[in-house]
């Protein structure tokens, strides 16, 4: 799947699996602390709290049904909870973890990797997101919006 941005410095993503649209992303900013994922005719609103915005909620009809939270100020490393509800055939605790020397996070469960989320090319802000099928859609659009906000954090 990849991510491209809506339009010329936007910060608004469309994830397309090919021609097909799957998702808009708008993550929350600095300024703004709200963002949302639309599926379809489907949202899901997505809540920063604090100055910097280290955690970060997934809600769906006012009912958190993922967290990911930052795990240290130093680290681009996130840990992510799953509700029961999004979490059929993935485990519940999930880590999305910056790589080292390349603008890529890998996401990990129980030690093992699920998949990365990576800049696509060095000159584009297309994204690349290749997570497995057994991941639920708004749970692989989650983790590219935690992605998201840190790389225009990094920008």
């Amino acid at each position: 799947m990849i991510a491209t941005p809506a339009g010329f410095g936007s910060w608004i993503y469309v994830l397309e699996d090919g021609d097909e649209p799957l998702a808009t992303i708008k993550p929350p900013s600095i300024l703004n602390k709200s963002g949302e994922i639309t599926m379809g005719a489907v949202p899901f609103a997505i809540e920063a709290e604090g100055l910097t915005g280290g955690t970060l909620r997934l809600l769906f009809e006012g009912l958190v049904v993922a967290t990911a939270e930052r795990q240290t100020s130093f680290w681009r490393r996130y840990h992510v909870t799953l509700d029961a509800s999004l979490a059929v055939d993935t485990p519940t605790d999930l880590v999305l973890a910056s790589q080292f020397g390349i603008r890529a996070f890998a996401l990990e469960a129980d030690g093992e990797r699920l998949g990365m989320i990576r800049r696509a090319s060095l000159l584009r802000r297309n994204a690349e997101v290749e997570i497995l099928e057994s991941v639920p859609l708004v749970v692989k659009a989650f983790c590219l919006a935690v992605v998201l906000v840190e790389w225009r954090r990094s920008s």
